[in-house]
């Protein structure tokens, strides 16, 4: 672990491997805006850079996903009664998406403040070929140019995003699938055809029948 002088920013409660276990230490007199800055560069320095960021829950826990370049993902959720990496939120004006702001810029992402009040859940923040990009759930999905696989509905429901879509043919559903390529966490795509249901999320293909009726019980 390096050594960065006694004036830490936060209490270091683990390994390295796991420096998003840390917290705010109030006694330092250090700024949420610093500890989040020093938190986010500390991750990128045991991680190497912050590739991709997926919102997949809004209030009240405001669930996010951060993906580094060596595969490692730091996950915010709950909110824990302290200052820590469970206190960013994405989505809306306030403390929590300014300490986002500030964690995601530290990284060496380039979004406005703007941008992250819009994020709603499903978007998702990568960065890509030295550019940063906001990318919209609705955009994750490739069209089918034969118009034969249509939009159904959007479930948001157990901390994902299930953008459900109808084929005629199970062939129609098989090809529209192998189109998409999913990258995000907590997102899945899910066509419905008169006999069966095909589904794909950023680990491959799955058989979603239990699935769909869970996310169908009321």
């Amino acid at each position: 672990m390096s050594n960065r002088g006694t004036n830490r920013s936060v209490v270091v409660l683990a390994a390295d491997e796991h420096i998003e276990q840390s917290f705010l230490d109030e006694t330092t007199g250090l700024s949420p805006r610093q500890f989040y800055e020093d938190l986010s560069q500390r991750l990128t320095e045991a991680h190497g850079s912050l590739v991709r960021v997926d919102y997949t829950e809004h209030y009240p826990r405001f669930a996010i996903c951060f993906l580094y370049d060596d595969g490692h993902r730091v996950h915010s959720g709950a909110r824990t009664g302290r200052i820590d990496i469970h206190r960013l939120a994405l989505g809306y004006v306030g403390h929590g998406p300014e300490w986002a702001h500030c964690f995601i810029r530290a990284a060496g992402l380039d979004i406005s403040y703007e941008d992250i009040a819009t994020i709603r859940p499903g978007d998702s923040i990568e960065f890509k070929e030295g550019r940063t990009l906001l990318v919209r759930k609705e955009d994750k999905v490739t069209k089918d140019q034969e118009g034969l696989v249509q939009f159904s509905e959007e479930i948001n429901k157990y901390g994902g995003i299930y953008r459900l879509y109808t084929a005629p043919t199970e062939e129609a559903a098989k090809d529209f699938l192998r189109q998409q390529e999913v990258a995000s966490q907590g997102f899945f795509i899910i066509v419905k055809t008169p006999d069966d249901a095909f589904a794909k999320d950023r680990c491959g293909d799955f058989d979603p029948t239990g699935l769909l009726a869970n996310l169908q019980r009321n």
